[in-house]
């Protein structure tokens, strides 16, 4: 990552000051002051995520990485779309054959591998949030016929309802509100590949219940919780997490402002800067997504609606993951 960073860089660097540059540039300067309270923790018998370091220089490649792809064509010859292509395919495939992984496991596979109630190999929450970036890709970016079009978001669309994550559920429906209300094309387009999984899924549960009955417990449970607003045993655990870590700093101004380095861990990305890097992290964190939302939200192109949507869709999922810990997720 840093080789093609240094190439990506050598060119020039645009020093135009955009929404989209203003926001990694609050990013940069949370990692650079994150990067000195890591250094020198204040509390060294924390529990962490990861080696300290290891979460911050994981910041560090979140940004390179922005970079490196921006500069995609000049460094290997391919248009973005390539590689976007590359990744929706990959999905699809891990989509077809997780089903028959699971219930059909290789000899390779470790035993227990499988969450409870979600049809899975990988971690359901980040799986989940990936399909639902393909998708935005696919509904912004892509250039498909009918049939192609609705037989993709089919799959995807599949892949995030086999993971079975209140985050994922919850993104599906931003993203199927923001296309009835402000895309009604693609909804046109939609509708046929929305009755038939409607139908599909109805058929699955009528036919396979007994094999099929743990992820649909487990669905209704997650329905509940964002109809709750959140209120779920997920949300518990995680607000559990943060207030026994806020209470370590209580009456401590300075760390309340500026945190207490990187060696925390709560899986929510808002606690963890709030927590880590204080006051003054949570708010460059969220001004980055506010103002990459922003330039994609006033910007027409297709190009810059799919950034809004991916925006959306990586705000949700830093409320249950520790986002830039997973590279997937970048």
């Amino acid at each position: 990552i840093l080789i093609l960073f240094v190439l990506a860089l050598a060119p020039r660097i645009n020093a135009k000051i955009s929404l989209l540059n203003f926001g990694l540039i609050l990013l940069c300067i949370c990692y650079f002051y994150g990067s000195l309270a890591t250094a020198f923790p204040y509390y060294e018998h924390l529990r962490s995520i990861s080696g300290p370091l290891t979460v911050v220089y994981r910041h560090a490649q979140f940004l390179m990485l922005i970079l490196v792809f921006s500069r995609c064509t000049r460094l290997s010859g391919r248009e973005p779309l390539f590689y976007l292509g590359m990744m929706v395919w990959f999905q699809l495939a891990y989509a077809l054959l997780t089903p028959l992984i699971y219930y059909f496991p290789p000899f390779f596979m470790r035993e227990g591998f499988s969450w409870w109630g979600r049809i899975g190999v990988g971690y359901p929450t980040m799986d989940a949030q990936i399909f639902c970036f393909s998708l935005v890709a696919v509904i912004c970016l892509f250039r498909f016929s009918a049939l192609k079009f609705n037989a993709v978001v089919g799959v995807l669309i599949l892949g995030i309802l086999m993971q079975v994550t209140g985050t994922g559920l919850a993104t599906l429906m931003c993203l199927f509100i923001y296309i009835t209300f402000f895309d009604r094309k693609v909804f046109l387009r939609l509708l046929p590949s929305f009755s038939v999984m409607v139908c599909l899924v109805a058929l699955l549960i009528i036919g396979f219940y007994d094999l099929l009955e743990k992820p649909i417990l487990l669905a209704m449970e997650k329905l509940g919780d964002i109809g709750n607003l959140g209120g779920g045993v997920s949300t518990d655990i995680r607000k559990e997490q943060l207030e026994q870590l806020m209470h370590l700093g209580a009456g401590d101004n300075f760390r309340w402002l500026f945190g207490m380095g990187a060696k925390v861990y709560v899986e929510n990305q808002y606690s963890f800067f709030l927590v880590a890097f204080g006051v003054v992290g949570v708010l460059c964190f969220m001004g980055f997504l506010v103002t990459t939302f922003l330039h994609g939200a006033t910007n027409a192109s297709r190009d810059n609606r799919a950034l809004m949507l991916a925006v959306i869709v990586f705000a949700l999922s830093s409320y249950t993951l520790v986002t830039f810990y997973l590279y997937p997720m970048y």
